[in-house]
């Protein structure tokens, strides 16, 4: 036989064992390598939001599966429903809802394609009707946190797409006057959650991405929405998804599950103060 047949036979066994090579080689490479940057939205998040209009009736919103806003509202109040109504918009889920100082419901979301934030807002003085889609900028991951200053300016909050930062952006009057983005820092996990202390300050709460740890930080006077302490951490090892409310001595209580257990876990704030122990 000649010696070129005799690689011929072992040509089968051969390709086999390079290509079984080259896959470890592969495997390899991918254990090696770092994580890809991910922008996937955590589709629980923000399925459905309720917002109370002025004169009492509720209204709810949520993304339908071609990113659409959808809505539904009372006719009166503890009366019946609509059917369900399009507000238009390509988003991802994760939205969020707050009254407007004249008393109009706004709508926050974060653009499934482009991740800019992008708001729309009933119409005043009959609030029956709503705006355009307005384009904030930014580029964020799903979902978005909305609180109200004690003026009634509302402010948004969300993590950047790249770096895991806390970026803000606020009223700077009751129309559709807003600020440029400012950058909280911190390298957190999407899903925050904000409350007002007893002295009008808000606070800010959200889960360190590589810790797990509960962390906060807060106005540092009512209405002043562009002054934040740096990030302190409270502890803990948590899941995002997690809760805050407000006692009615004024006190801050956060309500999370464990991330290691899966049990229910609470803290609260010593005093009603923003910055105060825990």
């Amino acid at each position: 036989m000649r010696k070129s047949d005799r690689w011929g036979a072992n040509r089968p066994a051969e390709t086999a064992l390079g290509l079984f090579a080259a896959l470890l080689g592969v495997i390899w490479a991918r254990a090696d390598a770092p994580p890809p940057e991910q922008h996937t939205d955590d589709p629980r998040m923000g399925q459905l939001v309720v917002g109370q209009n002025t004169d009492g009736r509720l209204e709810i919103f949520r993304v339908a599966p071609d990113g659409e806003l959808r809505h539904r509202w009372q006719k009166a109040s503890n009366g019946e429903w609509s059917s369900w109504g399009g507000l238009g918009g390509s988003l991802a889920p994760g939205i969020a809802s707050a009254q407007t100082a004249d008393g109009g419901l706004a709508v926050f979301a974060i653009d499934k394609d482009t991740r800019t934030l992008r708001y729309t807002r009933q119409k005043p003085p009959s609030h029956s009707g709503w705006s355009l889609w307005q384009n904030l900028g930014g580029s964020l991951r799903s979902p978005v946190t909305v609180g109200r200053n004690l003026d009634g300016r509302l402010e948004a909050f969300a993590v950047d797409a790249g770096s895991g930062a806390v970026k803000c952006i606020w009223q700077t009057n009751a129309e559709d006057g807003w600020s440029a983005w400012l950058d909280l820092g911190g390298a957190l996990e999407p899903g925050l959650a904000v409350e007002r202390n007893l002295d009008g300050c808000m606070e800010l709460f959200g889960v360190d991405a590589r810790t797990k740890a509960l962390l906060h930080c807060w106005q540092r006077g009512a209405n002043a929405p562009g002054s934040w302490s740096p990030w302190d951490s409270l502890g803990g090892m948590i899941q995002p998804g997690f809760a805050v409310g407000r006692d009615t001595d004024g006190r801050l209580e956060v309500f999370a599950l464990n991330s290691s257990t899966g049990g229910m876990e609470h803290l609260y704030q010593i005093v009603s103060t923003n910055g105060a122990r825990w």
